[in-house]
């Protein structure tokens, strides 16, 4: 079916919101030629690029004096009139700053805090430059504030003062001519969300601020796989109906889950994904190759009467390219980028007469491009149009070359059309349904109105940051590491909504996919009250069943997750804002990292999550030689990759060191960690070749150096707000909002619909947790094992493991689940090949286990649990010992840590390092000690020499450093499980020894050691034996450890290590294996 092309007309109406008030001599402006320099050469084709290729002129090419005829009467000042101005003159002066930077030379950009909203004078983050910005046309609704951030892309000029030039006094125009000003770049916004605000800028602000997991839809399904399949062609450089099918059958076999969650078998799946591939083969063979074929029409609504354009796609870059550019505030993931072949001539049929006919008029240009695939109709052609413009300037960014800006008169001539293969002119986007592609010029004025919508929602997200703290005094770090202080917000000043207001129009408000959420924030955070706009029926239709308590309850965590998502955002920015090796003193980057070359993939566990979409390859990364990384807060020189955040399962980017086009090149987990090495599973590839072609700072033989930052993955925070938000959407269960929110007493008896079992550590809540669960699950009943940790879970299921007769489904990450527990998880299970077989295996077992969304959030009340908050309401459904908790047995009561060759000792001891010393170190802001480390480290050697199995023993810190620095010492010993009290829940040990890390001549011991929650869980996890090592000058000062010293003082269970060295302590910590002496 062929669908109806957009026509101008529809275009202008379309860009009549972005483009109002542009003075009419804008459309009038040709822009000059923008030369840029060209990328390598590459000989190969489709599979992969590593280069470009030179432009190939054809014979027939265009006649340049027949086109440059009467170029005398043109208007060159005109041309100069650019987006991006380059008329550069003796006042003219280029942005510098101070830190590091993600600017292009071709486009300076200063990066500057608003001091005064009046006059806009800006100034550099290190209050070095002091400028002034004049805001002319429409840029004058720009909702800029004090303290704001800006990156002003342009050239400042020296100011005219008395008809003086003033060099100390530099000045820049923003118009609808030239030059840009981007608001809060460091808030990434998708290129999606921003081609979706023109006609309601209200839906993609919800739907960043809420990222639900659940949502899926037959087309959605489709559109995926069949993006998958496109890709799998350009990737394979096969578009036969044979691999077609293939990839097909694949897909599918693969993507089983998302057929059971829209209900459609395999067999139903084959024919509607054999359908919509069904023009696939055409594709290929239409635009595929090296020279544009006849029957290659591309779609150009802009080009002129008579023209013709052909295309040909050359060659591959890459596919899914996830591309960050802070310049812009803008970020998007590419379907395709690709080398394109475009030849433009003039149609036979136009008559001769004609003044575009030229005779033998024929232009071909190679550029690179991005190209959007529609899988679905062409109903939202504008918003699918604007997404393609603004991906090829992340791609111009990405690739190093900026877009050309060319006339609106897109006719092409030697002045307008780049023969730079590097360039990117403008985008492609491919109609899977009516077979055609279309070209998408890059033009000046919609890219200037798309960045104006951009700015209005970075404003809109802001007001959410200021309202989340406002008149809260915060610290602020500035690029080149210096610090300032400043109120978020001018006390008093009005904020505004942070959501734009709803459009009010009843069928596209009834149809938003975001209209639940929508209505919610509507009234629960806005409290509009409505019964007479054209969606009052729908808003009482969403939000008529909560109450008021209902509405309260959800403005106010909503709140919370916002507060808490700051901290996240700050992190993030700190990638393009602080320099690597800045970064790595605060422990949150590795820099200086190379590929090692003598790595080699190991054999894939059976249970190994590799089949991951983000894992899809694999590197060692070393230190640069010679690299030099930092100094310590001690003064250390510290080059091992253990010092920082950064550990086993988390998530990071990788970047090239010092080349701000390639930010975040890849993303993906770490895989394994040692002082030397770390492995990561990323989700594209990085080999030189495919950096060389993006990067011009690298020679041929040159080492690539790259930076490893930590991921704070802010997204996660979406979800834990989508989580809150389907609570109250009228489709959720309307009991669960009186249980939670209404705090109704259950019905019945307590034990029928709710129960609550408290207890302190060590008092067999686990085993009582995996009994309730055999009960149930005897008596018919299905079971959901839910814990803020993957230890907590997994230790419930060792209990139930070889124990029970029925099956259990264990969901989530198999790097983070036990491994003992891997047999449980899908990946372990045979794989299924149609839907029935997939539905047995997830629906049948009576117990599924995961993990919930872990966050360690205390601000504002977010520590406050469901379980307390349940438990403060229904004291009657709680289950609690009373004076009635007793030890199980006296074997239980006089349990001892057997040691073969040694008599029975005391049960616990605290190690007193004081007379060592033992002092704690800082590793940026992380904290460590690493003489207490070898203490424990010597402890449990002796103890494994004297017949102690790795099994019984776990060694628990509640410092992430300190637990790096002592896997790395025991790394030997694979069985002894090395835990922060978190993750040790439920995991007791015959023997614990535990690391309390904090010893300074200051006393101070930090929040960690003031959570009565996590020392009690550290001190509990002992069966027989418990050693803990610390000083005990520096912990007493806590009332907490005060009591816990006069209890060890009483029982005779202190043992202070002598003023002899470490090497001299090492006999004494034998008499940890018997009594004290």
């Amino acid at each position: 079916m062929t669908y109806a092309k957009p026509t101008v007309q529809d275009e202008a109406s379309f860009m009549e919101g972005l483009l109002s008030g542009i003075d009419s001599s804008f459309f009038d402006a040709v822009p000059s030629p923008d030369p840029t320099p060209k990328k390598p050469q590459c000989t190969t084709t489709i599979p992969r690029c590593t280069g470009s290729p030179s432009p190939q002129k054809l014979e027939g090419d265009v006649d340049l004096g027949a086109l440059l005829e009467g170029a005398e009467d043109w208007d060159w000042d005109d041309m100069n009139d650019d987006l991006f101005s380059s008329v550069e003159d003796k006042s003219v002066v280029r942005n510098s700053t101070s830190a590091p930077t993600v600017l292009s030379e071709e486009e300076p950009t200063f990066r500057c805090i608003v001091e005064t909203v009046e006059l806009l004078q800006v100034v550099s983050e290190d209050k070095s430059e002091r400028r002034k910005v004049i805001l002319t046309d429409d840029w004058l609704e720009t909702d800029v504030r004090q303290y704001d951030t800006l990156n002003i892309i342009g050239l400042f000029s020296s100011c005219h003062e008395n008809g003086r030039t003033s060099s100390e006094c530099l000045t820049i125009t923003v118009s609808a001519k030239r030059n840009l000003l981007i608001l809060h770049p460091d808030l990434l916004i998708t290129a999606t969300s921003v081609a979706n605000a023109p006609h309601c800028s209200r839906r993609p602000l919800l739907s960043l601020l809420l990222r639900s997991s659940t949502d899926a839809t037959p087309a959605l399904v489709w559109g995926n796989m069949l993006h998958e399949i496109i890709q799998r062609c350009f990737t394979n450089h096969r578009w036969d109906a044979q691999h077609i099918e293939t990839a097909v059958d694949d897909i599918i076999r693969k993507g089983l889950n998302e057929l059971v969650r829209i209900g459609v078998s395999v067999e139903e799946a084959k024919a509607e994904l054999g359908k919509r591939a069904g023009g696939l083969r055409t594709f290929g063979d239409r635009f595929i190759g090296e020279i544009p074929k006849p029957e290659a029409t591309l779609t150009d609504t802009r080009a002129s009467n008579g023209t013709v354009s052909r295309l040909a796609i050359t060659q591959l870059h890459d596919v899914e390219e996830d591309i960050w550019v802070p310049k812009y505030g803008l970020k998007g993931k590419i379907d395709v980028s690709v080398q394109a072949r475009i030849e433009e001539r003039i149609d036979p049929s136009v008559p001769h007469n004609h003044p575009l006919s030229l005779r033998n008029y024929r232009n071909m240009s190679t550029n690179t491009m991005p190209l959007e695939i529609k899988t679905g109709r062409a109903v939202a052609g504008m918003e699918h149009r604007a997404q393609t413009m603004l991906y090829t300037l992340l791609m111009a960014e990405r690739y190093g070359v900026r877009p050309p800006t060319p006339t609106l008169n897109s006719f092409p001539s030697p002045a307008s059309t780049s023969n730079n293969p590097a360039d990117v002119p403008a985008g492609l986007l491919y109609y899977t349904q009516s077979e055609e592609v279309i070209r998408v010029p890059a033009g000046r004025n919609e890219m200037r109105g798309l960045i104006m919508a951009r700015n209005e929602l970075a404003g809109y997200l802001m007001r959410r940051t200021r309202k989340a703290r406002k008149k809260k005094l915060v610290n602020t770090e500035g690029e080149a590491g210096s610090d300032r202080t400043m109120k978020s917000e001018i006390d008093g000043e009005d904020e505004g909504p942070f959501l734009p207001p709803t459009i009010d129009q009843e069928r596209a408000c009834g149809r938003c996919y975001v209209a639940d959420a929508c209505m919610l924030y509507r009234k629960a955070v806005e409290g509009i009250a409505d019964d007479s706009s054209p969606i009052a029926e729908l808003y009482d239709l969403k939000i008529g069943h909560l109450s008021a308590t209902h509405l309260e309850f959800f403005r106010k965590w909503e709140h919370l997750i916002a507060l808490e998502e700051q901290d996240l955002s700050r992190f993030r920015k700190e990638l393009w804002t602080i320099h690597a090796r800045e970064r790595e003193q605060k422990g949150r980057c590795l820099s200086s990292m190379i590929l090692d070359p003598t790595f080699r993939l190991p054999l894939k566990k059976p249970n190994a999550s590799k089949t991951a979409k983000i894992h899809q390859f694999t590197y060692r990364f070393v230190r640069q030689r010679h690299s030099f990384t930092g100094i310590t807060k001690s003064g250390t020189q510290h080059q091992s990759l253990l010092h920082g955040h950064i550990v086993v399962g988390d998530a990071v980017t990788v970047s090239v060191m010092d080349d701000p086009r390639l930010l975040a090149l890849v993303r993906g987990f770490v895989l394994d960690l040692t002082p030397t090495e770390i492995v990561l599973g990323v989700d594209h590839v990085l080999s030189s070749d495919f950096i060389r072609e993006r990067s011009t700072r690298y020679s041929k033989d040159e080492e690539i150096v790259f930076r490893i930052d930590k991921d704070e993955m802010t997204g996660g925070m979406a979800r834990v707000r989508d989580n809150l938000a389907q609570l109250f959407y009228v489709s959720g269960s309307p009991r669960r909002l009186e249980l939670l929110i209404d705090l109704k007493p259950p019905t019945f008896t307590p034990t029928q619909e709710l129960c609550l079992n408290p207890g302190m550590p060590g008092t067999g809540k686990t085993t009582t947790v995996a009994e309730i669960i055999r009960v149930l699950v005897r008596s018919g009943k299905t079971v959901l094992l839910t814990s803020y940790t993957h230890s907590a879970v997994d230790t419930i299921l060792l209990k139930l493991k070889n124990s029970v007769d029925f099956d259990i489904l264990r969901l989530g990450n198999a790097d983070k689940v036990h491994p003992e527990i891997h047999e449980f998880m899908i990946s372990a299970k045979d794989t299924p090949t149609t839907v029935e077989q997939l539905e047995r295996q997830l629906l049948s077992p009576p117990v599924v286990a995961t993990t919930a969304y872990p966050r360690d959030a205390r601000k504002g009340g977010l520590d406050v649990s469901l379980f307390r908050r349940l438990s403060d309401a229904h004291p009657n459904a709680v289950l609690i010992y009373g004076d009635r908790l007793k030890c199980g047995s006296v074997e239980v009561a006089r349990r001892s840590l057997q040691i073969p060759l040694k008599h029975e000792a005391d049960p616990a001891f605290f190690v007193d390092t004081d007379l060592l010393p033992a002092m704690d170190s800082h590793v940026g802001d992380l904290i460590q000690n690493e003489v207490e480390a070898s203490l424990v480290q010597q402890l449990t050697t002796a103890l494994l020499r004297g017949g102690v199995g790795q099994g019984q023993i776990g060694i628990i810190s509640l410092y992430r450093q300190q637990i790096k620095l002592l896997s790395h010492l025991l790394q030997e010993y694979k069985d002894v499980e090395i835990l922060t009290a978190d993750r040790s829940q439920g995991r007791d040990k015959d023997c614990i020894i535990v690391s309390l890390v904090r010893a300074n001549e200051n006393n101070q011991i930090g929040d960690l050691l003031k959570d009565w929650r996590r020392i009690n869980v550290a001190f509990t996890r002992a069966r027989a034996k418990l050693v803990i090592f610390g000083s005990r000058k520096t912990l007493q000062a806590s009332p907490l450890l005060a009591d816990f010293f006069g209890l060890m003082d009483k029982r005779g269970w202190v043992l202070s290590l002598p003023r002899a060295g470490l090497i001299r302590a090492r006999p004494i910590l034998r008499d940890l294996l018997n009594d004290a002496k």
